[in-house]
């Protein structure tokens, strides 16, 4: 703890979650969140996102553990000789006697998630925005899935933005590094989902680019494309649901978003 005092200047209020003048800092189980400065010379250096997970947490859940190491191992290896400009770069990690910390690039610009609630209880983005973003998460995704690597969790939540408006991926503590073949693991946020994971037949990267669609519905239309009270209406709404954009958009949007939600992972974009 001591260590990361003298590295770091704990600095709340350039967090993306800093909301009404009083600053948030999240907390996901055994893991805290911290933006900080990071002192370079005795002189405040670049914005960093501390991740902090407590040893005793760790040792306690096997869960915590393997998305420590499933995050860790994903980021190490997206960033093996060529690093994609999209995915959050892992810039070390930390170790102490109380907690293990990963430091990550700061993500000035918040999420995309965010972004849709600001614009209101059903926001939208225009077309030209929803183009931008779903260009730069494919291609992260196309990075990672090169180096063998599924996400296994694209989602609105998991899209950052650094201060220039730019995609930095993140959330990669579900991915499932050094992928070969099929992957039969159900995992993932339930909404995103492809038809193949649900029925257990097998998975690729097909199922990301399912979910990318997804996230392509919800940024024009302002609402997830399915819909259930239950785990199992939104499970067969996910299987059964044909999906139409609407008229009002473009046909290469339309095209685009309808291609991505194919049932059949290879008639998927």
């Amino acid at each position: 703890e001591g260590n990361l005092e003298t590295m770091f200047a704990f600095s709340f209020t350039s967090d993306p979650n800093f909301q009404n003048g009083r600053p948030i800092t999240t907390y996901d189980g055994a893991v805290q969140l911290h933006v900080a400065s990071q002192w370079k010379n005795g002189k405040v250096g670049e914005m960093v996102l501390l991740k902090r997970f407590r040893r005793s947490a760790l040792l306690r859940s096997k869960v915590v553990r393997n998305r420590l190491k499933n995050e860790c191992m994903s980021l190490k290896l997206a960033q093996n000789i060529t690093h994609s400009k999209f995915i959050q770069r892992l810039r070390a990690v930390l170790s102490s006697p109380k907690e293990i910390v990963m430091v990550l690039e700061s993500a000035a610009g918040g999420n995309l998630k965010t972004l849709l609630h600001i614009r209101g209880r059903r926001g939208t983005f225009p077309e030209s925005h929803v183009r931008f973003y779903c260009a730069e998460v494919i291609a992260a995704l196309v990075h990672l899935h090169k180096r063998g690597i599924l996400h296994r969790d694209v989602k609105l939540e998991n899209v950052l933005l650094n201060a220039q408006g730019h995609v930095l991926m993140s959330g990669l503590e579900l991915s499932l590094p050094r992928y070969s073949g099929i992957a039969n693991e159900v995992v993932g946020t339930p909404q995103c989902l492809s038809p193949e994971i649900i029925l257990g037949t097998g998975y690729g990267r097909p199922a990301d680019y399912w979910a990318v669609g997804v996230m392509m519905y919800e940024m024009l239309r302002g609402e997830s494309p399915f819909e259930g009270e239950t785990p199992a209406e939104l499970f067969s709404s996910i299987t059964n649901k044909r999906i139409r954009l609407g008229s009002q958009f473009s046909k290469s949007a339309q095209a685009c978003c309808e291609g991505l939600l194919a049932h059949v992972p290879k008639d998927r974009l």
